[in-house]
């Protein structure tokens, strides 16, 4: 059912006073106006600006306010006007908006925009209302983006769209902490080959502008924090030198001692603590007549910063930077096809994950010295988990593995003995082996881990339909069923589980049919090529709201490749000589892929324990 133009109740995370714990409450969310984006938030993360504001330090904090500024999904409706974005994109909230039109950007001086610079200080839209409500109350918005909700509405001008390759745990953190410090080294400081640079906190940001400056080909690298757990990560990362302060002679300032390592002080400076202390340190690190420091940490209300004004009568500069000099809509998607290229490091990031009822706890994470960033799941049925990731757990796990064998065995014969040696008896016959399926074929392409989803295309060549997932899929398989849709030439279907809440028709859902309404699984294909398009169980069932979809029909790659063959024997109902069955087998067995008359032995254990479950069988401890 849409919900364009309507309001969506949903979970948000709200901080209702300073110093309190962030609650989880149900909020409206109003559709977006005029020039206004609504965002179905998949990923989110946590970031010291947000337990900035939360801790009552920040000058122009509100309350009560959704918060979270580092965030990525996808459109779910547009206001009026809107042109830079479409319902499905994938894209990045952004805090620092580009008009394009304003002084600011027509500049080329800044990466700042003054068109809503205003209304975003006030926490309220650029009409000056909040589309936020709970418990009766307007609630405020956050730098623009309020994140912390499973959606949210932004100015047309603060969300860019990037490519659904990019999984959205992943660009989230695009929206701020790592385009930062990497832009704060690239774009901001421009750190030329050969030059000294130290970076004061070792944090996301910190490590950003180490990755930053490690592109840039700098001398020197070196990094300065009072955490020993930091000096893996910061050599992890590109540094050349760790400096714990705390451990330096008393007799010797932090400064000296990085004077006397660069000869006469660095090239560049950073500052990522928010510490008016360590600000004037970095300045006075600096190399006489040249040497730049950069401020990027935010210090609490009412701090100044300080020192003598011969520091800078003697050449060094001390200058600021938001989000690292980087125009969000202009730049940002380059530096996502940086990340997926493989040049710019974004996965090594990630070190904690909570969903949004555990928010409070990826604050308190965020304090302790181990965590880089918290990634937040907004949506839970927006991962589904995969039997290789060794975090899997959640119940969601065992739905799709039953619904699988469930669903699918419902629609296929079991052979019985005497077929089963008839068919092993036949005579040999020579013959030409076709395609098992093009994804196959030529070997497995691996997916991308956490992928984020992506659209699938019927094959009509004009007013396709079009079914956008929002998730990754679990258990691809091939499969060798008679019912299954395969492309033409093919011997097996490639079939994913996705839930239902992660699927919609979002293109010329009017070209849709059923292919058997009386099956178990409603095959829904399109009227004019026929491509089965998803299937999905109506009936009352206990794993229903879970889709079946070949992922083959989409343009984006990063899906789960298959994991195991299954009904591989099926083709021969459907007059594949029995004799070639081995160089089948075979064929998988090439590409890694198990082979099974059924399903795989964990997922058959599986299907039994639930049935035996559903009967009130009692398991004996032997």
């Amino acid at each position: 059912m849409s919900t364009t133009g309507k309001t969506i109740t949903c979970k948000a995370a709200v901080a209702w006073a300073a110093g309190q714990p962030l609650s989880i409450e149900s909020v409206e969310v109003a559709p977006p106006k005029a020039h206004e984006v609504r965002i179905k938030v998949l990923h989110t993360g946590v970031c010291h600006t947000d337990a900035y504001t939360l801790s009552g330090k920040d000058p122009e904090g509100a309350f009560p306010v959704v918060l979270g500024h580092e965030g990525a999904g996808v459109v779910e409706s547009i206001g009026e006007g809107v042109t830079n974005v479409a319902v499905g994109d994938y894209v990045v909230a952004l805090y620092t908006p580009e008009c394009g039109t304003c002084k600011f950007c027509k500049s080329n001086k800044t990466n700042l925009c003054g068109r809503i610079r205003a209304t975003q200080g006030q926490g309220v839209m650029p009409d000056g209302t909040s589309r936020f409500k709970a418990r009766g109350k307007d609630l405020l918005h956050f730098m623009g983006c309020s994140t912390f909700s499973q959606y949210t509405v932004v100015a047309d001008i603060s969300v860019v769209a990037v490519t659904k390759a990019c999984p959205t745990d992943r660009s989230c953190l695009l929206g701020c902490g790592i385009t930062t410090g990497y832009g704060a080294a690239t774009v901001t400081a421009k750190i030329e080959e050969g030059s000294n640079v130290a970076i004061f906190g070792a944090g996301c940001v910190g490590l950003s502008i180490v990755q930053g400056a490690v592109k840039n080909k700098a001398g020197k690298i070196i990094v300065i924090d009072i955490n020993d757990d930091k000096e893996a990560w910061a050599y992890k990362f590109g540094a050349t030198h760790f400096i714990n302060p705390t451990k330096l002679s008393s007799r010797k300032s932090v400064q000296d001692h990085l004077i006397d390592m660069t000869d006469g002080g660095c090239d560049y400076t950073f500052d990522c603590t928010g510490n008016v202390t360590v600000m004037r340190v970095a300045l006075e690190a600096c190399h006489k007549g040249w040497g730049e420091s950069i401020v990027i940490g935010v210090a609490a209300a009412g701090q100044e910063i300080q020192t003598r004004p011969f520091q800078l009568v003697t050449g060094r500069v001390w200058r600021g930077c938001a989000f690292g000099g980087v125009k969000g809509r202009s730049q940002l998607p380059g530096l996502v096809d940086d990340y997926l290229k493989g040049d710019l490091k974004v996965d090594e990031f990630i070190t904690h994950r909570e969903s949004l009822d555990n928010i409070n706890r990826a604050f308190d994470q965020m304090k302790r010295g181990d965590c880089i960033r918290c990634v937040q799941q907004w949506h839970n049925h927006s991962r589904i988990s995969l039997g290789d990731d060794p975090s899997c757990g959640d119940t969601i796990y065992l739905y799709i593995s039953f619904f699988i064998l469930i669903t699918i065995i419902i629609n296929h014969q079991s052979f019985s003995t005497s077929e089963s040696i008839y068919l092993i008896s036949t005579p040999s016959i020579d013959i030409k082996m076709p395609s098992i399926h093009p994804s196959i074929d030529n070997g497995l392409k691996k997916g991308i881990p956490n992928f984020s989803g992506g659209s699938l295309h019927c094959h009509c060549p004009s007013d396709k339909v079009t079914v956008t997932l929002s998730s990754n899929v679990a258990h691809n398989h091939a499969c060798g069923c008679s019912k299954c849709w395969k492309p033409k030439g093919s011997l097996f279907s490639l079939v994913g589980v996705v839930p239902r809440d992660n699927l919609s028709v979002t293109a010329n859902g009017d070209k849709l049919f059923i292919v058997d309404e009386n099956a178990a699984i409603q095959r829904h294909a399109c009227k004019g090529c026929g491509v089965h398009m998803f299937g999905r169980i109506e009936k009352e069932h206990p794993f229903k709201g879970l889709d079946f979809v070949h992922v083959e029909l989409s343009d984006e790659s990063g899906w789960q490749e298959p994991q195991f063959a299954g009904f591989v024997s099926s083709i021969i109902e459907q007059g594949f000589e029995p004799s070639g069955m081995g160089e089948v087998r075979g064929k998988f067995q090439s590409v890694g892929l198990a082979t099974y008359d059924a399903l795989s032995p964990a997922l058959m254990d599986l299907i039994a324990t639930f049935t035996a479950q559903k009967a009130g069988v009692r398991f004996a401890n032997l």
